[in-house]
């Protein structure tokens, strides 16, 4: 059996939180009882949250009660809860233990003799805080937790911040096995086309894209709008990350070069036609930049050993490093931003090269 405690109105979580919500006429030494679905605070994003999970035998109004073998926090830390009630408990069996329970049973029944049953090897994992067999941990839910960090009102940095946080929480258990994963929900989420995307998360793509100012990504350096936040910067982060997590930085730096050569065949295409607006903007030195420095993150993260990966999601989680500013792309010399032809590869391409450098030595 593995022992509990019941949770109350002020109690905390591991993440900094509270719980600010309880049952008013249900109570404990004087402290409301909390339930699944009562109003809970985080102690690193903004916002009102909930109590997820409750204890299947014991409810309130119809509501099961919250418990700590069985709650957790939906904010984007998925936070445990720190009891102040340690002395009022409640048991629930070991996987373990009910599994040895039915196998016994069964026998019983059949009259067969009976035998020890025995569990695959099990791990904890430090987020759940429940026996696990081995190759069966805690689903790995990145795009709702990208979605709660962008609600949160937090800008692209905050969000991959969040984001690296929320998978070392889980690392005893999934070393680098999602981490391709993460990078894709992370581009399904924040770098995609936004005709591609469902109706909140336009809603979200919005939000995100106006506070791009805030980031490294924006300024006259790369526009010369200055209404341009430049959020395709980050989507060509992202969509980079995506290629050399799952194929290699080598087809990152392939694609990222052949989509800009296409984005020069449409700029010059429009251009003898007469429909060529604004934003065909032919080859940008900066967009080819920061795809490729996506694919060379996307890849180390990926393709070392599992320490070198949670040392480099630690600096994320850390910020040590932050999504904008772990790569600074060359000066480019007479860049224009919108509307420049440069197709032709040459000492550009090699000072892009030579800028990709620091990510390999400092991740690798």
């Amino acid at each position: 059996m593995t022992t509990g405690n019941y949770l109350v109105r002020g109690d905390k979580t591991t993440c900094g939180g509270i719980i600010v919500e309880g049952c008013e006429d249900h109570r404990l030494f004087g402290q409301a009882i909390a339930c699944e679905g009562d109003k809970v605070t985080c102690g690193r994003f903004p916002g009102i949250f909930n109590i997820v999970g409750g204890i299947a035998s014991d409810s309130v109004h119809g509501r099961l009660m919250a418990g700590t073998l069985d709650s957790y926090s939906s904010c984007p830390c998925r936070s445990l809860f720190i009891p102040s009630m340690v002395d009022d408990t409640y048991e629930r069996e070991t996987e373990r233990e009910e599994k040895s329970n039915i196998s016994q049973d069964d026998n019983l029944a059949s009259g067969e003799p009976q035998e020890l049953f025995l569990l695959p090897v099990e791990r904890v994992c430090r987020y759940c805080r429940h026996s696990i067999p081995e190759g069966n941990a805690c689903k790995p839910e990145f795009k709702e937790v990208i979605r709660g960090l962008i609600d949160a009102d937090n800008n692209i940095n905050g969000v991959f911040k969040g984001l690296c946080e929320f998978y070392l929480m889980h690392y005893d258990v999934w070393r680098k096995e999602h981490v391709a994963r993460m990078l894709n929900d992370l581009h399904d989420v924040v770098g995609v086309n936004y005709n591609s995307l469902s109706g909140e998360d336009k809603l979200r793509f919005m939000k995100l894209r106006g506070k791009q100012k805030e980031t490294r990504f924006y300024g006259g350096k790369y526009s010369d709008e200055p209404t341009d936040t430049n959020y395709d910067k980050v989507q060509h982060m992202a969509a980079g990350m995506w290629l050399g997590a799952n194929y290699s930085y080598g087809i990152g730096v392939v694609t990222a070069w052949t989509v800009e050569k296409l984005d020069t065949c449409k700029a010059i295409f429009g251009e003898l036609i007469g429909t060529r607006r604004p934003h065909h903007i032919g080859f940008d030195w900066y967009d080819y930049a920061w795809a490729v420095a996506g694919a060379a993150i996307g890849y180390l993260l990926v393709y070392v050993d599992d320490e070198r990966c949670k040392k480099t999601l630690s600096l994320f989680a850390t910020s040590a490093e932050s999504f904008d500013s772990f790569y600074v792309p060359p000066d480019i010399v007479n860049y224009k931003g919108m509307g420049t032809f440069d197709p032709i590869y040459g000492d550009t391409a090699e000072k892009i090269d030579e800028s990709l450098n620091p990510i390999f030595i400092k991740f690798r």
